[in-house]
């Protein structure tokens, strides 16, 4: 597919060779950009800067995406949320449904969990005892499952009705004792596991509704509806914010940190965005170290398992899988 764009002088095409050459008049725009707003500071904006660079990861060449799930997975809705665990993926869709499925991709078990979307799936390792999952709903409601008697089925334990609006995101501890949970309601609350689910806390004072979580150490990080990330010092009273930056145009759909690597990565509207997470909190800045097309629009959960990285868009009834 070709389009002509004299103005930037490129075309949108998958070819190789016309990519290199792309990219050469893609950067070359961006350092006219660069060199405008340093003259004429206020006169581009980011979005304008963002734009530029959507368009050079949409180019770029797509053989690092290793295969497709879509029709096998066997189900015609939409997949809202991934969870990996032990060698099984657990798939929440908008139909209010969690399927599991095998390490070869054959669906094991599925059970209606809730009557609206299921927004976000976490679970709760606990050596030697029953694991626990941990669905959030658009409904505001939390569900929590025992894995006891997988892959036949599911019981339901309790379920939790502190958010005012939808459950966007669901996280557990390192040490497995606490659930977090965030919510479009502008909170994140705080839960003890071992003291049946007990609210311990609030991380209230928020002004944008929150809309994914990830955990790197004692830092809690925290994406928002402005397209923000920050975090906090769970180890602080009062949760002291000790980052804080503007990742994306637009809301921060999901997020999953590689602590090994120190590696933070986000999703929005625009290409996934991988930054590095030690110089942040050593050095305050924030390091962009890569981008990953993404080839569909809305990704709303993604998910690193070892060398690969899984994502699902709500736009779509597929899983994309890449090879990092």
């Amino acid at each position: 597919m070709e389009f002509e764009a004299p103005d930037l002088n490129i075309s949108l095409t998958s070819d190789g060779q016309a990519y290199n050459r792309t990219r050469r008049s893609v950067w070359l725009t961006m350092n006219r950009i660069n060199d405008q707003r340093s003259k004429e500071p206020g006169s581009l904006t980011p979005i304008a800067m963002e734009l530029v660079q959507c368009i050079l990861s949409y180019l770029r060449p797509r053989d690092k995406v290793l295969y497709i799930l879509g029709e096998s997975t066997g189900f015609s809705g939409k997949v809202m949320t991934l969870a990996w665990h032990r060698g099984l993926l657990y798939i929440g869709t908008n139909d209010g449904y969690v399927r599991i499925y095998n390490s070869t991709y054959q669906c094991l078990t599925n059970f209606k969990a809730h009557c609206n979307e299921v927004l976000c799936l976490t679970i709760l390792p606990k050596p030697n005892q029953v694991n626990h999952l941990y669905s959030g709903c658009y409904d505001g409601t939390i569900s929590v499952w025992s894995l006891h008697h997988l892959p036949t089925a599911a019981c339901r334990v309790v379920t939790l009705y502190n958010h005012t609006d939808r459950v966007r995101a669901l996280l557990h501890s390192r040490d497995g004792t606490k659930l977090f949970s965030a919510s479009s309601d502008n909170t994140i609350r705080v839960y003890d596991v071992c003291n049946n689910h007990e609210q311990t806390s609030m991380i209230i004072g928020l002004s944008t509704g929150i809309s994914s979580l990830s955990l790197y150490y004692s830092v809690l990080l925290y994406g928002s509806t402005d397209g923000h990330i920050r975090g906090v010092d769970l180890t602080q009273p009062e949760f002291p914010v000790v980052i804080s930056f503007g990742a994306h145009s637009d809301v921060i759909l999901s997020m999953t940190v590689d602590q090994e690597d120190d590696k933070l990565y986000s999703c929005s509207y625009s290409p996934i965005r991988v930054w590095h997470l030690a110089s942040m909190l050593e050095q305050g800045k924030h390091k962009m170290l890569m981008s990953i097309p993404q080839h569909t629009w809305n990704v709303c959960s993604i998910v690193k398992k070892q060398q690969k990285l899984f994502l699902c868009s709500s736009m779509a009834s597929d899983i994309k899988v890449y090879q990092l």
